[in-house]
């Protein structure tokens, strides 16, 4: 016995391996081909991060987990998610399908999120069937039985959206359970349901608003005919009980129902937890009598563009509600109203309350309401009468982190069609609206949002076109604002059918805008509503905003299609006059501004310390005095502060002034101290204008010159939002002005230059090109010299052109005084051509030699002026003197024979030949 009882074992654990074995092999290969069968078999794709397959888990059944479940549409035009599963599992008994019966143990999704919708066009999203399958399934339905011992959603997302009736449905956090046995015969189902949250809309309406939720039932399910029948079901909306009974049955393109229900016992308390702002606030201290009759049916066919016949009755009498410690109460409450359809279509829904009336603190309200044909021509008969103190209110329906306080009085009718309020036709029995809505004394406070909100008198009166502000008055904070204008269009913009439309004068003596504040933790930018369209002009004394004021402000702003435009708004700010066009919007969900401002004479100084973009756009702002005028468009994006976000900033603009005073601003005065012109360290800048752009966190400005004394000065360059600089400036300064620091930085600087041997000084005017790299605070400054070595290369130039004119005067003109005058002997060229051949020739016309020539003591030229006029040679560096004059500045230093790099710049001119002497007659004429 031991022997077979160990050999059992050794068998046991061997088949134990084998299978782990197997299943791990298999179990890859399994998962894909599993993933391929649902591809193929649905009009959806099926994806999963991993599948396992386990023996012991469910054992002797097998179970099958699929991990990160998902669903998506098929169709390359969408990619919208049908559903989604943290952990989908079945467990099942395979050889029970031999049997003829499939028995599941078990199947618990975990986590799942459904998303069930038809769009307008009645085309349905979870219509994942192929038609083959579909085909499959209908004939083996008859054959087929199926058992289900355990049913699980744990945590669970279902939403439905009717985009064709405007109807949704949204269940957060369900929890479902249900136990059974489904086949072709009678089978009986008991489930369990619990929800966190339940939303329900109807035609756009909302019914239900996050209710928590429960719904138990026993089902008798009849697959043959597919039948239901609801028995003993409860559900439960948060504490309002409510008892189901019926069949639903399902046909080819159609679901019939005859159901009945209603609420046994319930109570004004029960009922009054369906309100949000009761249930959400201390509902548990809530003090109601009162009892409600709530009943109802539904019955017929529900299909495409089909309801079934439904009625709904509510019915309150002498009820009245407050909270325990409140001496505030709501009394006398008689209600009487429902809803009913006889069947078909939605449009033959009527809504009915011909009595809703009630007291708070001892002050009447009388109100009726009746709808009809609500699709497709709304008709409404509404009337409210009566007056409320809102924080009677408030006492009552404690709405949370709001506090409320004032008198409202409303005596108003409305009685007519959609399409004739539409229409502006109005009349008795057409469209009908009279009567006003005042207000005093509200005030609204919370902690969402500061200042408090203070309205003095208000009034609004009714007419079937339009609703007329007559007046408003109120103050908030240190604000203080008056309105009256005309709101048309408003029987649409309740029903979201339409847009409010309106224009509106407001007033105000003092408005300080940094004091409206959301106080809110998660901060977001303003969105503009698409259903609004308004035009306000605006005419306000005194604006604040931060340090900045602004006096005589008007222009008008106008709201059309999530897009807020400024139109000529005018203001006197910072010691001038400013004028503002552009616009902020949000459409798409981002935040956009395009603004041109136009300002003139505006106070640097102030400018500076009230506008921190200024800081940004121009540094130099920093350290000047004296009035601007400028001229901005600017494009940009906004964070949720409101402010531009400086890598989208995008425009252009010029910046004049007629007196600026510049004082060390970094870059110049290390300019200054560098060439030693102390002239630099001020800038006194009488009159220039500069032009800019912006672009992507930089601002480029184009050429633009100015004088500071008798110092000119060009300027361009690219300033960084960082403060980076990358500048070409380029200054003509008089000698005058260059201290001898600064001489001999400028002289060290020039003998790097090409020159030949002749002593440098430096010109009535220096030319100095600076590049100014680095930052505003921290700047990199090069120097280059070069325009002034040609103005050096150009006075010598002139200087030996004079030198020799003298020259020819003194030896050959001695009798002249003066600059050398036409006379009998010819015009100046013969004069000078008959000299330079003197010198050059003999009178015979034969070379002169002027190696045996001597020289001349006085009145005649000296030696190395003969030199000039030698005739055409080598020049250094292997330069030959081209036929007639020619002038170069070069740069050699003979040292050792040989022609080397000199500190010192010269001139060289030759004349070759008579024309050679006719062009230097030319060059002193």
């Amino acid at each position: 016995m031991r022997k077979f009882l160990k050999f059992f074992l050794v068998l046991l654990v061997l088949f134990a391996g084998l299978i782990s074995v197997f299943l791990q092999v298999l179990k890859p290969r399994l998962s894909d081909f599993t993933k391929e069968v649902l591809n193929n078999f649905l009009e959806a794709k099926v994806d999963y991060r991993g599948a396992d397959i386990s023996l012991f888990r469910a054992f002797p059944g097998v179970s099958i987990t699929f991990h990160d479940l998902q669903v998506t549409a098929k169709s390359a035009e969408s990619s919208d998610t049908l559903g989604t599963a943290d952990r989908f599992s079945v467990a099942f008994d395979p050889l029970s399908v031999f049997s003829g019966e499939l028995k599941v143990h078990s199947l618990r999704i975990e986590r799942p999120k459904i998303t069930v919708e038809t769009d307008g066009a009645g085309n349905n999203n979870w219509d994942i069937f192929s038609q083959a399958a579909a085909r499959q399934d209908a004939q083996n339905t008859a054959d087929f039985a199926f058992s289900l011992r355990d049913f699980k959603i744990k945590d669970g997302i279902i939403a439905f959206y009717d985009g064709a009736n405007g109807n949704s449905v949204l269940v957060d956090g369900l929890n479902h359970e249900m136990k059974g046995r489904l086949s072709s015969g009678l089978s009986t189902l008991v489930t369990n349901n619990t929800v966190k949250s339940l939303s329900v809309d109807v035609g756009g309406v909302s019914r239900l608003q996050d209710v928590n939720a429960s719904f138990g039932a026993e089902i008798v399910a009849d697959l043959e005919k597919k039948k239901f029948i609801l028995k003993d079901n409860r559900l439960v909306l948060n504490d309002l009980g409510l008892m189901f009974s019926g069949t639903v049955s399902l046909l080819e393109n159609a679901i019939d129902t005859d159901l009945d229900f209603k609420a046994e016992k319930a109570t004004l308390k029960e009922f009054l937890s369906l309100v949000p702002v009761v249930y959400e606030g201390n509902y548990e201290k809530i003090d109601a009598e009162g009892v409600i009759s709530l009943s109802g049916h539904v019955k017929g066919l529900y299909k495409d563009n089909q309801l079934p016949a439904f009625r709904l009755d509510l019915e309150v009498s002498n009820g009245n509600f407050g909270y325990k410690d409140v001496p505030v109460r709501v009394e006398e409450v008689d209600f009487k109203g429902g809803m009913e359809n006889p069947g078909g279509s939605a449009d033959k829904t009527v809504l009915f309350v011909p009595e809703f009336n009630l007291k708070v603190n001892g002050r009447p309200v009388i109100m009726t309401l009746g709808v009809r044909t609500p699709f497709s021509d709304p008709f409404f008969d509404m009337a409210i009468n009566g007056s409320i103190d809102l924080a009677d209110v408030q006492r009552i329906f404690r709405i949370k982190d709001l506090g409320l306080t004032g008198d409202i009085r409303s005596d108003i009718v409305v009685k007519g069609r959609f399409s004739a309020f539409n229409a502006g036709v109005s009349g008795s029995g057409v469209a009908e609206a009279y009567g006003s809505v005042t207000a005093k004394g509200i005030t609204i406070a919370s902690e969402k949002f500061t200042p408090d909100v203070a309205i003095s008198s208000a009034q609004l009166n009714l007419s079937p076109g339009y609703l007329d502000l007559v007046e408003l008055r109120m103050k908030t904070g240190k604000s203080d604002f008056a309105a009256n204008g005309r709101l048309e269009n408003y029987i649409a913009y309740i029903m979201k059918k339409g847009k409010l439309t309106g224009t509106a004068d407001v007033r105000s003596t003092f408005v300080q805008l940094d004091e409206f504040r959301n106080l809110q933790e998660e901060k977001m930018a303003v969105m503009l509503p698409d259903n609004l369209s308004m035009k306000i002009n605006g005419t306000f004394d005194r604006v604040r905003f931060d340090d900045m004021l602004f006096e005589g402000v008007n222009g008008s702003i106008v709201l059309e299609e999530e897009k807020l435009d400024f139109n000529d708004i005018n203001a006197e700010t910072l010691g001038g006059k400013v004028s503002i066009n552009g616009f902020y919007n949000t459409k798409g969900g981002k935040t956009d501004t395009d603004f041109s401002i136009s300002a003139t004479e505006m106070n640097i100084v102030r400018s500076y310390e009230s506008l921190e973009l200024l800081e940004k756009v121009a540094p130099v702002a920093e350290y000047a005095k004296g009035d601007v005028s400028a001229k901005l468009t600017m494009r940009s994006h906004l964070d949720d502060d409101l402010k531009p976000v400086p890598e989208s900033i995008s425009g252009k603009g010029r910046v004049e002034t007629k007196g600026l005073l510049v004082e060390d601003f970094p870059p110049i005065r290390k300019l200054a101290l560098l060439l030693d012109v102390d002239a630099l360290d001020t800038l006194r800048i009488l009159e220039t204008a500069v032009d800019f752009a912006i672009d992507k966190g930089f601002v480029e400005t184009a050429p633009f010159s100015f004088r500071v004394n008798d110092i000119r000065l060009h300027a361009s360059g690219v300033t960084g939002f960082d403060k980076s600089l990358d500048w070409k400036i380029g200054l003509e300064i008089p000698r005058k002005y260059i201290g001898k620091a600064g001489s001999k930085t400028i002289a060290g600087l020039l003998e790097k230059l090409p020159s030949e041997s002749m002593e440098i000084s430096l010109p009535d005017t220096v030319v100095v090109d600076a590049v100014l790299k680095g930052s505003v605070t921290e700047p990199e400054i090069g120097l280059d010299l070069g325009k002034t070595s040609e103005r050096i290369a150009a006075r010598l130039k002139e200087r030996m052109r004079q030198t020799i004119a003298d020259e020819l005067r003194g030896r050959f003109l001695p009798e002249q005084e003066g600059d050398i005058a036409v006379g009998d002997s010819g015009n100046v060229a013969d004069i000078l051509e008959k000299t330079a051949g003197d010198i050059l020739f003999n009178r015979k016309g034969a070379r002169k030699d002027t190696a045996d020539t001597p020289e001349k003591e006085e009145g005649k030229l000296p030696s190395f002026i003969e030199n000039i006029f030698a005739p055409s040679k080598k020049m250094p560096h292997g330069q030959e003197t081209a036929r007639g004059t020619s002038i170069t500045a070069d740069s050699t230093k003979k040292r050792g024979g040989s022609d080397e790099p000199g500190d010192t710049i010269g001139v060289n001119i030759g004349v070759d030949s008579v024309e050679g002497k006719k062009s230097i007659i030319e060059l002193f004429q």
